[in-house]
């Protein structure tokens, strides 16, 4: 609820509208991966029974690199570290190790190095920068110590508000709109350095509405790069980045569990409004919450993360008010289940790679989400030495092959 607040609140500061120069592309509809999942005929697992084994990295912690709590990670493999956003929006950078390497404390303000509102952060390959995203599409670059080495702004006259990118070249970046409404379900392609939108590509037939978490939508695979949108539907995407254009990649169903945007419309009324006056907004919000509260609450699992590779299909849920985590091997056709009644069980994951999901936790929750059995003894001394009040936990969960 927290992070879906948070994704509201960057629409409060503007009222969205689309760019006219550009053209609006629809999905195309090709063969993709459709995978069927029954959860309601799932055995309830231990973590041992699909796990093989747990790698812990603590972060470094000291006086110079103290966290709030964590809003977002992200594993940055061109750089080999993570990257993480805490809630104060700082943006902090921590070597594959655990290792403390620099951060932007010092580059938040009101001058024209700094940034004053973070919607996302990346590492950009091609510049070699990490770029911090402003809710207006500015991109705001430091080195990876920091230090600022240019900004850039797309399309002053807009008041579009954006809250996730991801680099695609030099000057070109992907930005996922704020989500609130049907029409916001697209992905936009921008030319930063001729200062445009030149592609924006909707997914809307297949959006239900904006529920989900902040968790980074964009990933490689096999050196393509695939895209999970973040809000409430149930398909991912390949994205074209020389067309500029998504193909549904996989198209997955819950068997019993399926809610459609018309039940939702029917019980909520629509949930797209057109009107732009301040009192059409605040009762679209409401309405939002209102969902909201109603989805994580109901009979529906719902897919709040969704990673994927050649292997697995990775879902994080929430049914009837209750976490849970479902692990789809695509070799064998078998689900795994686990819900949140175990007193050990993943936490939720936003990394997948061969057969590692990753996470990441806080000190006072290692009771929860870390098994010691499942723990070599390098691992165990790692996690002896964590204190109360340490920085956040990065964990590794090895899957059974």
């Amino acid at each position: 609820m927290k992070k879906i607040r948070q994704i509201l609140s960057y629409f409060a500061l503007s009222i969205s509208l689309i760019c006219a120069s550009c053209n609006t592309n629809h999905v195309e509809s090709i063969d993709s991966s459709s995978i069927s999942i029954d959860i309601d005929n799932c055995q309830d697992l231990e973590t041992q029974s699909f796990i093989d084994k747990i790698e812990i990295i603590p972060l470094e912690t000291n006086d110079n690199c103290l966290l709030d709590q964590y809003d977002q990670v992200v594993y940055c493999e061109d750089l080999n570290a993570y990257l993480i956003i805490d809630e104060q929006q700082t943006v902090s950078l921590f070597s594959e190790n655990g290792e403390f390497i620099a951060d932007s404390k010092n580059c938040r303000g009101k001058g024209p190095k700094e940034y004053q509102i973070l919607a996302d952060a990346n590492y950009n390959p091609f510049t070699k920068s990490i770029d911090i995203l402003s809710p207006y599409g500015t991109i705001y670059s430091y080195n990876t110590d920091f230090k600022f080495i240019r900004k850039r702004v797309l399309n002053s006259d807009s008041h579009q508000t954006y809250s996730k990118g991801y680099p695609i070249g030099k000057n070109t970046y992907i930005l996922q709109p704020t989500i609130l409404k049907a029409n916001d379900a697209a992905l936009y392609f921008c030319d930063y350095e001729k200062n445009e939108i030149i592609a924006i590509n909707s997914y809307e037939k297949d959006f239900i509405c904006s529920l989900t978490l902040g968790y980074p939508p964009f990933f490689k695979k096999n050196g393509d790069l695939y895209f999970s949108p973040n809000n409430l539907n149930y398909h991912i995407y390949k994205v074209d980045t020389k067309e500029n254009k998504l193909t549904p990649a996989i198209n997955f169903s819950i068997e019993n569990g399926m809610i459609s945007k018309e039940e939702l419309i029917n019980r909520f009324g629509n949930m797209s409004a057109t009107q732009t006056d301040r009192n059409t907004l605040e009762k679209t919000i409401q309405t939002l919450n209102d969902v909201t509260t109603y989805l994580l609450g109901s009979e529906y699992p719902i897919p709040l993360i969704k990673l994927c590779n050649d292997s697995y299909l990775y879902l994080y849920m929430m049914k009837k008010g209750k976490r849970m985590t479902v692990l789809y091997n695509r070799t064998n056709g078998v689900t795994l289940l686990q819900t949140d009644k175990h007193k050990k069980r993943l936490s939720y994951c936003t990394h997948l790679e061969g057969n590692t999901l990753t996470s990441i936790i806080q000190p006072e929750e290692i009771e929860k989400y870390i098994d010691t059995n499942l723990l070599d003894d390098v691992n165990k001394k790692k996690l002896q030495a964590v204190q109360e009040d340490d920085n956040p936990i990065i964990v590794k969960y090895q899957i059974k092959e």
